[in-house]
C-alpha cells in the first residue's frame, strides 16, 4: 500500500513535533504494509529551503535506519477565497505539488463554500493541474450534498478520502460522506492523513481490510496502490470502472 496524505515531516506544521517521532511513524507505516509515504505538511510560513531540507534529512535519516518506505515531497496546499494568487503560487513552483508532478494535494476550509471550491478547482484544471481534493468528506458543502462530490468529479478534481473517515474520527456526517465515495466509487485514493505515531497513525492495513470487505479488494488496490502508483509517477488516473 501507498499513502498520498501524511504530516510525516518533523516541525513544520501540527504532524511530527520531532525526528524521533517522524521515525516512529515510518515503522509504524511499514509495519502495516506500506511501501511509500507521501510527505505533505500543510502550507505555511516555513521557506521551501526549509521545506527541502527537512524532507531531505528525514528520507536520508530512514534509510540510515534501515527503515524499507520511500518518502516522497509534498504539501497540502491550503486555498480560501484568495485561490487566484495561491493557483498562480503553485504555477511558479511553491507551494510544491506531490512529486513535482501536476497533482497537487489540496485542502479548504470545512466550511468553505461550493462556488469557491469549483471556481479554485476549475483554475487548477485550465492552468495544466490535476488537483486531489483532500478528505472531500469533512466539508460541510460535500457532507450536505454528496452531488456536489460529482461536481468537483466533473470538473476534474481527484478525490482522496482520510482513512480515519471509515472509522467515525472526524464524526458520523464525515463517515456516511465517505462510505458514499466509495459506494458510489467516486473515491480515487484513501490515505492516512497522520500526525503522529500515537493518534491519526499512518496505519493503512485496517482500511485497506475494511474497503476490501465492504465494497471490493479490486477497489481497495486501486485507491491505495494502484492510483498512488500514478501519482508519484505523474502518469494519468482513469476513473475507476
Amino acid at each position: 500500500m501507498f499513502d498520498v496524505h501524511c504530516h510525516i515531516l518533523p516541525g513544520l506544521d501540527d504532524g511530527a513535533f520531532s525526528e524521533d517521532e517522524s521515525l516512529a511513524m515510518a515503522e509504524v507505516a511499514a509495519e502495516n504494509g506500506t511501501g511509500f509515504i507521501c510527505c505533505t505538511p500543510h502550507s505555511g510560513e516555513y521557506t521551501f529551503d526549509e521545506l527541502l531540507g527537512t524532507f531531505r534529512r528525514l528520507r536520508n535519516t530512514v534509510q540510515q535506519n534501515g527503515i524499507p518506505v520511500r518518502l516522497f515531497l509534498g504539501q497540502e496546499i491550503y486555498i480560501t477565497d484568495n485561490y487566484r494568487k495561491q493557483i498562480k503560487d503553485i504555477e511558479n513552483g511553491y507551494p510544491v505539488t506531490i512529486n513535482r508532478s501536476v497533482y497537487p494535494l489540496v485542502e479548504f476550509h470545512p466550511h468553505v463554500s461550493a462556488s469557491t471550491a469549483f471556481a479554485s478547482v476549475e483554475m487548477l484544471v485550465s492552468a495544466g493541474f490535476v488537483p486531489v481534493i483532500a478528505h472531500p468528506e469533512r466539508y460541510f458543502f460535500v457532507s450536505d450534498d454528496t452531488d456536489n462530490a460529482k461536481v468537483l468529479k466533473k470538473l476534474g478534481a481527484l478525490l482522496q478520502i482520510n482513512t480515519g473517515s471509515l472509522k467515525g474520527s472526524f464524526g458520523i456526517f464525515a463517515e456516511r460522506a465517505a462510505n458514499y465515495l466509495l459506494y458510489k466509487r467516486m473515491a480515487d485514493f484513501a490515505a492516512s492523513d497522520a500526525h503522529s505515531p500515537f493518534s491519526r497513525t499512518p496505519r493503512l492495513r485496517g482500511a485497506h481490510a475494511y474497503v476490501s470487505e465492504q465494497y471490493s479488494m479490486d477497489y481497495a488496490d486501486y485507491i491505495m496502490r494502484e492510483n498512488p502508483h500514478r501519482l508519484v509517477n505523474n502518469e494519468k488516473i482513469y476513473q475507476y470502472l
